[in-house]
């Protein structure tokens, strides 16, 4: 289907100056759509991260498949229609343009936000980080690269073998005309879509197979910590599902203070609870006032009397020295909570067991990585744990399903523009969609990526990477496909000898750099 009898005909726009300030208006517009729809999609994505029965399949299928939504929409649409031709060169723009900048600019700009202070070829993650903020050597900084992206690089590689299937006959028959090499290019371009298809379901079951290694763990710890600092959900549903973990009962407090005598459950506790601690102690003096724990329960939708609330001030308070340090709010808030808990809220937390575990296995963090103080809105803050679980659901579900419809919408006119704009500057088509469209469908990757390797710790780094070396997977299987079922149905030739040299280069060269222990910045 085509969208495009929805929006303007730009090749009915006035050849004018202002015909082309009209093109490049209508460009901007469908550009910030699709920018705005993957962020949408890629929120979406994360969100139900936070659903701890769907977390598994989301992270290792779901999440890489949808983020390569936009890249693969814009290539479908330049290879169907009678002009699929021609407009071929906006596909394989698009697609050359989207890996060429993830492996370029975005992994440049991951790994000097993330550098550390390197002593023998090894990061320094402890504080200080550098020698002073914003320090930059050739020699002196760096990151160190962990197995994760060592096998990311090992991918890479392997995902790229269906350009060379496609490529080195497409070598032999340039001297035929374009209509003769689509036929004669038929049996290497479904050969080529095939390999696509195996290696898209191959690389999504070794995903899914390594769901529970530790990067994993790490992207659903970060999610989650990230969310409940956003309050998508709560201090009382995360200590809920903790106390449903212990399998114990209403009222139990002690048993379940017990468990946390075990050092992996203390340890994810005080991780999952350090994030609130940071906002309520407006002083930075590492401990709660009494004003300062009001605060505290109005994050739990309650509002005690201050006769009641001193009172949980000094339950609080065990060493009796009039204020709360940390290691007795985690106590207190723990055992409060317990206490207060219902039937329904423990059911509903039982649920979600699976999820605490993973938190507790992970809970690795020191105090020297420290998360980012953001304010909470109160979406989230008041409902019960089975409340919010059902409201992240519906709003990763409406953010996924409009994300995508804008998507789909939006990249056949996106098309359209970027071939008229082609034409009237002269330019080609391909250097067009290989530099605007890669800025609409990547954008929150590159976003993404750069923000985790600011957090410099070694697990942020490996994330940041390996989120781009997963994206460039996609684009060698999952759009790559879609390209060749273009190539395939309709007859097109493949002749885009310098594009696929450029696209194999960045992704050996970067896939070489992957297999060091360490890199330089």
């Amino acid at each position: 289907m085509s969208f495009s009898s929805l929006f303007v005909d730009v090749t009915t726009l006035p050849e004018d100056g202002c015909g082309f300030f009209q093109l490049i208006f209508l460009g901007g517009t469908y550009a910030y759509v699709l920018m705005y729809a993957s962020n949408m999609i890629s929120d979406g994505s994360e969100l139900l991260l936070l659903i701890p029965s769907l977390a598994g399949l989301v992270g290792s299928v779901v999440l890489p498949v949808l983020g390569a939504v936009p890249d693969g929409a814009i290539v479908l649409f330049s290879g169907i229609g009678p002009d699929a031709q021609q407009q071929l060169s906006i596909g394989i723009g698009a697609l050359a343009g989207s890996t060429i900048m993830l492996l370029t600019a975005p992994w440049f700009l991951s790994v000097l936000g993330g550098r550390v202070t390197m002593v023998n070829s090894v990061a320094q993650y402890k504080s200080p980080k550098l020698r002073t903020p914003g320090y930059f050597s050739w020699l002196e900084t760096g990151v160190n690269l962990d197995e994760s992206v060592h096998t990311g690089g090992k991918l890479m590689a392997v995902t790229s073998i269906s350009y060379l299937i496609i490529q080195i006959p497409a070598l032999f028959f340039g001297g035929f005309s374009t209509e003769t090499v689509g036929y004669l290019e038929v049996d290497y371009s479904f050969t080529a879509m095939l390999s696509c298809l195996a290696l898209f379901v191959g690389y999504l079951y070794f995903q899914y197979k390594i769901a529970d290694d530790d990067l994993k763990k790490n992207v659903r710890l970060e999610q989650i910590i990230e969310k409940i600092q956003h309050g998508d959900i709560s201090l009382r549903g995360i200590i809920l599902a903790e106390l449903a973990s212990l399998n114990v009962s209403i009222g139990e407090s002690e048993k379940f203070l017990k468990g946390m005598n075990n050092n992996s459950h203390k340890e994810m506790m005080e991780l999952i609870v350090k994030p609130f601690f940071k906002k309520y102690d407006k002083d930075s003096n590492n401990f709660l006032s009494l004003y300062e724990l009001t605060a505290v329960f109005k994050d739990l939708g309650e509002n005690p009397k201050p006769a009641v609330l001193q009172s949980i001030f000094k339950e609080f308070d065990s060493d009796k020295n009039g204020k709360i340090e940390f290691d007795e709010f985690v106590k207190g808030i723990t055992k409060y909570i317990c206490k207060a808990a219902d039937n329904k809220d423990i059911n509903a937390a039982k649920k979600n067991v699976g999820d605490i575990e993973m938190v507790a296995a992970v809970a690795k963090k020191g105090d020297e990585e420290k998360e980012e103080e953001e304010e909470m809105p109160e979406e989230f803050a008041t409902l019960s744990y089975e409340e919010q679980q059902s409201a992240i659901g519906y709003k990763a579900a409406w953010m996924l399903t409009l994300g995508t419809v804008l998507v789909v919408v939006f990249s056949d006119p996106m098309v359209d523009v970027l071939n008229e704009l082609g034409a009237r500057t002269n330019i080609p088509a391909f250097y067009v969609s290989f530099v605007l469209a890669p800025l609409a469908s990547n954008a929150s990757e590159v976003i993404a990526s750069y923000n985790y390797a600011q957090k410099k710790t070694a697990k942020s780094m490996a994330i940041s990477l390996s989120a781009l070396q997963g994206a460039c997977c996609m684009n060698n299987t999952f759009v790559l496909g879609i390209f060749m079922i273009c190539v395939y149905s309709q007859h097109l030739a493949w002749q885009f000898f310098a594009e696929t040299l450029s696209i194999l280069f960045s992704v050996l060269f970067i896939a070489l750099m992957s297999m060091k222990k360490s890199t330089l910045c």
